[in-house]
């Protein structure tokens, strides 16, 4: 992690050094070097921006529409694209040997939970098989509360913004 950082502080600190050179025209023509600093903040902005949390990065995708489902994994797909369509029915395909990923609630899952591994926890399909499950794309809760259910543990979270359920019986 540190040597990562160290990397991405260079490549900032080099990349700061080719736009001064471009723009003022230094060069080390005559025995002089061109130097430059890097603020600190600029570095520290894009490492935060690279680290953020799983809901964070719903939000993101949320409010700026770059989710695009075909560059998604099965089994990582959301249901964060669809939480402007409550009320609606999206059919999804898990296929087999599916990796699980985390969720949140029981029953009622929010909008960033795996919608795979949800139907693995409610009992729909398994890891193993895969298959089809529908879930209708509702409103968000106050709370969601986690439990242990076939082998996949959900976990507690407060409110958010959107949810969904399964439409189809176990």
């Amino acid at each position: 992690m540190v040597n990562l950082l160290r990397r991405r502080v260079s490549a900032g600190m080099l990349a700061l050094f080719v736009a001064f050179v471009a723009l003022t025209g230094c060069s080390d023509d005559e025995g002089e070097s061109a130097s430059t600093t890097a603020e600190p903040s600029t570095t520290q902005e894009t490492d935060a921006e690279e680290t953020t949390t799983t809901k964070e990065a719903a939000e993101t995708s949320q409010t700026t529409g770059e989710t695009d489902e075909t560059e998604i994994p099965p089994w990582e797909l959301t249901a964060v694209p669809y939480r402007d369509r409550v009320g609606e029915t999206v059919e999804i395909e898990c296929p087999p040997d599916g990796e699980p990923t985390t969720i949140w609630g029981t029953g009622t899952y929010t909008d960033d939970s795996s919608i795979c591994t949800a139907a693995v926890h409610a009992g729909l399909i398994t890891l193993e098989d895969g298959g089809d499950v529908s879930i209708e794309v509702t409103e968000g809760e106050e709370s969601y509360e986690g439990s242990e259910a076939n082998g996949i543990t959900s976990t507690d979270y407060g409110a958010w913004d959107g949810s969904f359920v399964f439409t189809d019986e176990p």
